[in-house]
């Protein structure tokens, strides 16, 4: 599991899952997760798709993250999120930070956004061409 992880609503993956904590737990989902002091949403979710043979058809495992992430407690400054953000794959369409790291939310969406404007995909090219 990466930090980009799609729930695909319509498809009824969260609408199942949560249902079935309801059903083993007793409880509301939200009301049996927030009994649990420690837990990943990324490991439930991925255990209960990984189990189930109807959703688990719907995903697609990766060795590849098409997130860039930044997990380091040093708080990123201006030209750091540029290196880090400069260094993404064509592929990757997210970048996510540590809130402990105390990166300053704005900060970061003017570089994605910088970096956006330097950057024009090879398919906005073709598009244009």
């Amino acid at each position: 599991m990466a930090q980009l992880v799609v729930h695909e609503r319509h498809a009824g993956n969260v609408s199942a899952w949560s249902a079935q904590a309801r059903d083993e737990t007793g409880r509301d989902w939200i009301e049996a997760l927030c009994r649990i002091r420690e837990f990943s949403e990324y490991m439930l979710y991925g255990h209960f798709v990984q189990n189930d043979a109807e959703f688990s058809g719907m995903h697609t495992p990766s060795s590849r993250t098409r997130c860039v992430s930044y997990w380091d407690r040093l708080k990123l400054d201006r030209s750091g999120l540029n290196r880090l953000l400069g260094g993404a794959a064509e592929k990757d369409v997210a970048f996510s930070a540590a809130s402990f790291s105390g990166t300053p939310v704005e900060m970061i969406r003017a570089a994605i956004e910088e970096t956006r404007r330097l950057r024009v995909p090879l398919a906005e090219i073709y598009v244009r061409a």
